[in-house]
Parts: structure tokens; sequence; C-alpha cells
């Protein structure tokens, strides 16, 4: 049963505020638990303190989708977008892999739907000019989603920028189609930190997880998403450590130009999920003093203590 009205509108408020105080000037929030339509008359009504972009997550097979209604956009509260989970995550083994996992030989994971209704969404959004979002980890996982938007559209998805959210075996073999599609990669610095997990279920490949640094450096945009803690300091420092694969680590002025670059654009959204306003840049500056003067190890105390 859902909370009553007001009790709605005081918890976006509360929200919203928080996100403030770490400078946060814009969330994009999925909304898995509360339809777009529904939740967008309750934050206007509420007036917070942050824009806010609702991005719809149904609850039905791809291809079910229909077009929406035309995308909402008043001032502070945006509607637009459409989030599908193509893949679980290596934590449940659900990631779909081209080959088995290291700790279980009989499964390789799985995809949540099938190639068909993927293609059927696409095609559908592509003609509604709806940007596409997939939660997507598994290197198989990936290699359906690129050839899906090819065969969809291929170059003409461009301008719509599609969407993949985490991308953790997105390899340097994906980067030249991705780009050519407009693709952007919405990365998690929290999951960086699942070292002992990835060695577990992916043995020799784990040191093509979370391959960042190379990915920046081939030209793929990247933006960073919380994924867990609101606090962005906590994404900066595991974008710096990255424990899974420390050489793609990312220095902090890459971490730092994903956190503060977003902007929205006509077609969609870019940069960060959660974006900072040049407001708050003197903060930056002085993260950047601080985590200058912090050794790797020194980061994982402080990331220690910090739950203590």
């Amino acid at each position: 049963m859902l909370a009553d009205r007001a009790v709605q509108i005081s918890e976006y408020q509360r929200y919203a505020a928080d996100a403030a105080g770490y400078g946060i000037t814009t969330v994009q929030a999925v909304m898995t638990g509360y339809p777009v339509d529904r939740a967008a008359p309750l934050i206007e009504e509420a007036k917070l303190l942050i824009r806010m972009r609702l991005i719809a997550f149904p609850m039905t097979a791809p291809s079910a989708w229909r077009q929406p209604a035309p995308g909402r956009s008043s001032g502070r509260v945006t509607v637009s977008g459409t989030k599908w989970i193509l893949d679980g995550t290596p934590i449940e083994r659900l990631m779909f892999l081209r080959r088995p996992y290291e700790d279980a030989p009989s499964t390789r994971g799985r995809v949540n739907f099938s190639d068909a209704d993927l293609r059927m969404f696409l095609t559908r959004a592509l003609a509604s000019r709806e940007q596409p979002m997939f939660h997507v980890v598994g290197d198989a996982a990936i290699d359906m989603l690129l050839a899906a938007l090819e065969a969809t559209g291929g170059e003409k998805w461009a301008p719509l920028r599609p969407r993949i959210e985490h991308g953790d075996m997105f390899e340097s073999a994906h980067v030249e189609r991705a780009r050519r599609m407009g693709v952007v990669l919405v990365q998690n610095p929290s999951h960086f930190m699942l070292a002992s997990v990835m060695r577990s279920r992916l043995g020799a490949r784990s040191s093509r997880m979370s391959a960042v640094k190379s990915l920046v450096a081939a030209g793929v945009p990247l933006a960073i998403g919380s994924d867990g803690p609101m606090n962005p300091f906590f994404d900066l420092m595991f974008a710096v450590i990255n424990e899974t694969n420390p050489g793609e680590a990312l220095t902090l002025e890459q971490a730092l130009a994903p956190t503060l670059a977003g902007r929205p654009s006509p077609s969609g959204w870019t940069g960060r999920k959660e974006r900072s306003s040049p407001a708050c840049w003197p903060t930056w500056r002085y993260c950047r003093r601080i985590f200058s003067r912090c050794p790797s190890q020194s980061c994982r105390k402080r990331r220690l203590s910090s739950r203590s």
C-alpha cells in the first residue's frame, strides 16, 4: 500500500534536500517502484530544490511497449526515456556470458527477454524518438544489444544516444560499433569494488572487467551513476581505486569530467546521472587536493573507517 499524498511529497522533498546538500542539481530517477505518470504530478507539487528526470521502467515484456504520451517538461521535472533489464549481475550469476562461469560451468547466465522482443521495442522506440536504456553487464548481452541496435537503425540511433548502464564487460571490440550509433556508457564505480566476486565468477576474464580507462581513451562517452550511496565522493574514490581492475582505474580528472560535465540535450541526457552545479566546483577543487594526497591503500582505510 502506498503512503498518502502528503507523505510521498514530504519524502521527495527530503530526498531532494539530501541531494542538494551534496551539490547535486539534477537527478535522473529510474522509476522502479512508481509509474512516471503518477510520480510526475507529485514531484511537480513538491517544488523540489533540484531538477528531476523521470525514466520509465515498464514491468511488461518489451513487445508490449507502445509509444508513450509526449514527454512532459515543466521547469524542474522532465519525463523521458525507457529502461529495461537485459541481463542480471555476476553476483547471482545472471549476467549473460559468451562462455560459462568459472565457478559454475553449467551456466552462462541468461537474458530476460528474447532477441525478437528486444528488436520490436527498439523499432518502436526509434520511430517514437524515445531514448532506450539497458541494464546490460555480460559480454554476450552487450553483443546482443549492439546487434539489435544495428539491425533496427544503426547510425540512425546516434541522435537518441542509446544508453548502456553498467556495461562491465564492454570491451575494445565493442567500441567502434557503439560509437557509430552514439551509445553512451553509464558506469557505476561502486561495482569496481567487487574484485573477489569477479575473480570467483570469471577467473582470468576478470581482467577484462570495468576497463573504463581504455574506453575513455578510445573516445567512448562515459557517464557516472551512483547505483548506491548518494554521496558522489564515494564514486570518485571507487573510480580512482577500481579494485576489480586496478590498471583501468581512472585519474581523478577523468572521474571528475563525467561527474561535472553532464547536461541535458535535445535527444536525451548526457553526463552523470546526478549532476553537480558549477557553484560547487570549489568543493571539487578541494576534493582534488585531498585525493591527490590519498594513495589507494589510504583511501581503502578511509572507506572502511567511514562505515564504523
